[in-house]
């Protein structure tokens, strides 16, 4: 492994543009997830109510995932980008709105949501093509690992903020901050200059089909986006009986806070190890970090004590951020720019779609064989997931010092 200096992103005017709208941007997104409990619940609302909304939304996003690959492969990011931006921000005022009411709308706060999460799923693939654009090649690295400090930030952050906001000011006035960070992330991305290639364009069916094709042609791609799909599922068995454990062994609700901050601390950590190491076989040391989450998962079964926990939190956390940034960039490198939207649209899919799947199988699992038992193959699934992609020679040996050249390499106006 080499070190580079870690800063070295931030010389990019357009990167200091991108990273300040989208760390703004993030913190909003953290104040409206806790926002939206409060709101719902204090109005009479039950825990239906707020899973129906989140479902919907997030249903809505990987149902246009797809679709909005091939739309950011086809015009320049930033103006989708700032469309998505302009539309969450009208979304997030009338969901503002609407919450101000005694009695909000269900329905009404699900078609919003809809809104939001279909116009999310056009700004991912977007930003996913904007990225690498913004910094020259060699500062790749650096820049995704902080971005992804920035997210992680905003995550730890973002929910003692919102409680504050919440308690002082009511809940719609965190979904009015939200919009107004969509406000500036969609000034700050409209104030980006870089040129992005594109294509002729050819119909929907045949893009779709050739982002598939790009994705099936790499054999290091496709292993991994399975042992990806596989790995959230764990996450999202996790997310379930993490929190039981945490409730009825190690404190309640206040341990579950504990445990939430290490989780955030270590994705910060992650994000600044990430940066100062660029790892010349990125996927043989990002999977090996992702390894980590099986500590995580076997610490909620034995010893099950929360200082054990929060350990292996913290450390689950800076491998799973580790892993991010190496895996952004070797996609990065290795994908042409033309098809880089769609080919991440595909990873984000595997993401959304294993989630909640495995939220839906924790409960049953539970149930039959109960958390512990549950929780200790949920550890080896996790550690399965992650390494048995480098069983493949093409996953193992890829080299970020042969990869770069791949993609198209710009040089951004600083």
């Amino acid at each position: 492994m080499t070190s580079s200096p870690t800063l070295a992103p931030l010389r990019s005017t357009p990167f200091r543009l991108l990273a300040a709208g989208q760390g703004l941007s993030w913190l909003g997104d953290a104040l409206v997830t806790v926002a939206l409990s409060v709101a719902i619940v204090q109005r009479g609302g039950s825990a239906s109510d707020l899973g129906l909304v989140v479902g919907t939304g997030m249903a809505a996003r990987m149902a246009f995932l797809l679709v909005g690959g091939v739309w950011a492969d086809r015009l320049r990011p930033q103006r989708l980008m700032v469309l998505c931006d302009v539309v969450r921000a009208v979304a997030q005022l009338l969901l503002a709105a609407e919450l101000g009411h005694s009695h909000p709308s269900t329905a009404s706060l699900c078609g919003l949501y809809v809104l939001t999460g279909a116009a999310g799923a056009f700004f991912r693939p977007a930003m996913a093509s904007l990225q690498p654009l913004v910094v020259p090649d060699s500062d790749r690295h650096g820049a995704n690992a902080f971005l992804g400090l920035l997210r992680n930030g905003a995550n730890v952050a973002g929910p003692a903020l919102a409680g504050v906001l919440v308690a002082t000011a009511g809940a719609p006035v965190a979904f009015v901050a939200n919009a107004a960070t969509y406000a500036v992330s969609a000034v700050t991305v409209a104030l980006v200059r870089v040129d992005a290639p594109r294509s002729a364009r050819q119909p929907m069916w045949h893009e779709l089909a050739a982002g598939w094709t790009e994705v099936r042609s790499r054999d290091w791609y496709w292993k991994n986006l399975l042992g990806h799909g596989v790995w959230n599922t764990a996450f999202g068995v996790l997310a379930v009986l993490g929190p039981v454990v945490a409730i009825h062994r190690l404190g309640g609700a206040a341990a579950m806070g504990v445990i939430g901050t290490a989780v955030g601390a270590g994705g910060v950590l992650g994000g600044f190890v990430a940066m100062a190491v660029h790892p010349r076989r990125p996927l043989l040391a990002g999977n090996a970090g992702l390894a980590l989450t099986g500590l995580l998962a076997a610490s909620y079964a034995w010893p099950c004590q929360l200082w054990v926990v929060v350990a292996a939190a913290v450390v689950a956390m800076l491998g799973l951020a580790f892993l991010n940034a190496c895996w952004e960039t070797i996609v990065q490198d290795q994908v042409p720019h033309t098809v880089l939207a769609r080919v991440s649209s595909w990873d984000d899919l595997t993401s959304f779609v294993g989630i909640p799947v495995g939220n839906a199988l924790a409960g049953p699992l539970a149930a039959a064989y109960g958390p512990e038992h549950t929780l200790v193959v949920t550890a080896g699934v996790f550690v399965v997931a992650s390494l048995a992609p480098l069983l493949s020679r093409s996953v193992r040996r890829l080299d970020a010092t042969h990869a770069r050249g791949a993609g198209v390499e710009l040089e951004p106006a600083l």
